[in-house]
């Protein structure tokens, strides 16, 4: 008998309001070397320049910035004692302080206070990185270990164990094709991520083809935001998937926990989005299916059925009012 974790949701706040959260990255480009605000915590200390006005609101104690390093110039932002630091690559090529090359879709770690030395060859293209800020939720110092994630050296999630043994039909389901691993709290067990971090960040790296993402699905405890990398997405989200927003290159969105989401990938060739989670250690218990969505798919494929009573996956409604 297929037993589910269950839970009833509070109505999500008018999603009219989320979709003015969509940053256009268009609008918001700085001229010369100044870093562009994507993603602004709502907190006063940080406050938007006027380039930036169009930047995404995100939760507390969360930023994201672009930055763009020219041919044979440095990146260097200034330490913050209270915030973890992570730089991530999406365009060109980095040599940090330590000799490690950064290529396209590698994450640098960085600890609270950490100085950060990030070098363009004098004969590359201009670079273009992100850097997002975090003040960790609890005290828990940073493992040690691995700090430097690089995409290439990743293998996709859907293809290690037990991962691999799921159908492609439940599988397109559950997550999208491709889903790396970077950046979690975990660094060993079935959801290790290839750098430990702090408590309750999650950033992964996913390429997904034409036409497919995930299905609708809740986050329960956190905030989800995307950003893409190469190519287009459609963001959807409200109960049935009822709004809609299109994201081109290093556009981003932020969605609050309570709405349905999923995401699906337009252009043909590669598609890549970064999605970042605040707000839990286990994504496996934050995650939730609404019924309307669950059933019809345990229906047309009852192994799904099997799958769920051996996970965490849970189903839910909305509260009745």
């Amino acid at each position: 008998m297929l037993r589910l974790n269950t839970l009833e949701l509070e109505a999500a706040e008018d999603p009219q309001r989320l979709h003015q959260r969509v940053g256009r990255y268009a609008e918001q480009r700085a001229a010369g070397d100044a870093p562009t605000w994507l993603i602004q915590e709502p907190s006063a200390p940080r406050q938007l320049e006027s380039a930036s006005r169009a930047a995404v609101q995100g939760p507390p104690g969360f930023a994201l910035q672009l930055h763009r390093v020219t041919p044979g110039g440095v990146l260097s932002p200034p330490p913050e004692p209270a915030r973890i630091a992570v730089f991530i690559v999406v365009r060109g090529e980095l040599r940090d302080s330590s000799g490690e090359t950064l290529t396209p879709r590698s994450l640098r770690l960085a600890d609270r206070g950490e100085p950060v030395r990030l070098v363009n060859a004098p004969s590359g293209p201009e670079a273009e990185v992100l850097q997002l800020s975090f003040v960790p939720r609890t005290g828990r110092p940073l493992p040690p270990g691995n700090r430097i994630a690089r995409q290439r050296d990743l293998r996709p999630l859907r293809s290690r164990p037990p991962f691999s043994w799921i159908p492609d039909e439940i599988g397109d389901f559950l997550s999208p094709r491709d889903l790396y691993l970077a950046l979690g709290p975990a660094a060993s067990g079935p959801l290790a991520f290839a750098v430990a971090g702090p408590d309750e960040l999650v950033t992964v790296f996913v390429q997904t083809p034409r036409g497919t993402g995930p299905a609708l699905h809740v986050h329960t405890k956190s905030t989800e935001m995307f950003c893409v990398l190469e190519g287009r997405f459609r963001i959807t989200w409200g109960d049935h998937g009822e709004q809609e927003a299109e994201l081109g290159r290093l556009d981003t969105i932020v969605i609050p926990r309570g709405y349905n989401r999923a995401f699906t990938a337009l252009d043909e060739g590669e598609n890549w989005i970064l999605p970042i989670v605040v707000g839990t250690n286990d994504e496996a218990e934050d995650i939730l299916w609404l019924d309307h969505v669950f059933e019809p798919v345990r229906a047309q494929y009852p192994l799904l059925s099997a799958v769920a009573s051996r996970t965490k996956l849970q189903v839910g409604q909305r509260a009745r009012r």
